[in-house]
Formats: structure tokens, sequence, C-alpha cells
């Protein structure tokens, strides 16, 4: 069971909605709006509106959000993250190595989002509690992977690539922003980005890949 995230139902009488994932998805995506745009935790989708929860339609108050410029400028990494239920939680004793952002069709797949916000951290400056679930994704083109997801809720908890000493955690379950420092497998994007980062078609060499770099920031 690889616990991918496919669809989000949303239970309300007045505004029953169902939400499906952008892993379906074979071209590029247009981005409408950001809904519950408070403090985001990397900044994407430029030019569209951006709501502090939700647009009146959908039974929100349709309050616009701040403008990238004004959002707080990240601080230190949280030290602490949890999964949507609080069933598994992660202590970190380090700061990330790393901050990037997949876009490989298996990490939207997974998440079913444009990506995986990975923020890495050392295997050692990891204290997981709470009982994760497992899938080992093997592939040709791929670096062979374990997926850990929460045992309860299923959130996406983290990845392992087998042959890296490191657990690449899901950036949604800090309680603070980020600062990304680069784009992987940009070559198989669904939502253009254009942040002036580091963009490369697959991974950069010391993890594998061919560390080429797509020639535009789009």
């Amino acid at each position: 069971t690889c616990y991918c995230c496919m669809v989000t139902e949303l239970c309300d009488e007045v505004f029953p909605l169902v939400e499906l994932s952008t892993s379906s998805l074979r071209g590029l995506a247009e981005l409408d709006a950001h809904l519950f745009c408070r403090q985001p935790l990397v900044e994407v989708g430029h030019g569209v509106q951006r709501y502090i929860d939700l647009p009146q339609v959908l039974g929100g108050t349709g309050e616009l959000s701040k403008l990238a410029s004004e959002q707080p400028i990240p601080g230190p990494c949280a030290s602490v993250a949890t999964c949507l239920c609080k069933h598994v939680w992660l202590a970190f004793s380090g700061p990330p190595t790393t901050v990037s952002l997949c876009h490989c069709a298996r990490c939207r797949a997974w998440t079913g989002s444009i990506g995986h916000l990975a923020v890495s951290f050392p295997q050692d400056c990891v204290e997981i509690s709470g009982k994760l679930v497992s899938y080992y994704e093997s592939s040709d083109s791929h670096p062979k992977t374990y997926r850990r997801n929460c045992s309860k809720c299923f959130s996406c908890v983290m990845t392992k690539s087998r042959d890296r000493d490191s657990f690449d955690v899901c950036g949604g379950l800090l309680s603070s922003a980020v600062k990304l420092q680069a784009h992987y497998y940009y070559g198989q994007r669904i939502l253009p980005v254009n942040d002036g980062l580091p963009k490369f078609k697959d991974l950069p060499e010391n993890l594998g890949g061919t560390g080429v770099l797509v020639d535009k920031d789009i």
C-alpha cells in the first residue's frame, strides 16, 4: 500500500466539495488562488489571489492575505514537527542540511500536490515518536526510496533514500517557514515557479543526478 493522497472530501451541507489531487495531471497547471495563506512555507504561484481562509463563495471571509513582500522572513527551523492527527511527532536536534522542492511525478502522486517540500535532516538528528507505515519504492530512473506515513491519519511524514543517511521530512509538518534552496526534477513540474533558485532537471550530481540545470526560470 502506497498511501498516496488522492481525494479530499469536504463534508459540508452548504458547500459540499470533492478536491482531486494533482497526481493525475499530465501537463502544466494554472493556479487560480491560494487558500489559508496566512504564512506560506514557500513562495509559489505569483500573481494570484491569496486568502487568509476561503473565498466567500466557499463559506470563508473572503479576506485577502498580505503580499509576499510583507510576509515574515523565515526564522530558525522548528525544533519539532507533527502530523495531522498529532500521533506522530518528530524532534530535531540540529538544523536541516538542505531544503528542496521535488517536482517528480512520484512525489506529486505521494503528496497529492505540486511536489514534496523536502527538509533534509541527518538521520541521527531526528527523534521519532508514534507509529509510521512505510512503502518501499524501487525504480531504475529514481533513487530507491522509503516513503513513510502516519499509521493513523496517513499524513505524508518523510522519505528516506536507501543510500543516504538522512530523512527528508515533509515541510508542511513544520510549524515555521523554511528557506527553499533548490528545485529537483523541475523537468517534471506541473506548476512553473519563478523564484530565481536553482532548478535541476533531475538531481544534483552529489545526489546521483546529472546536475543539469534548466535554462529558464519558468
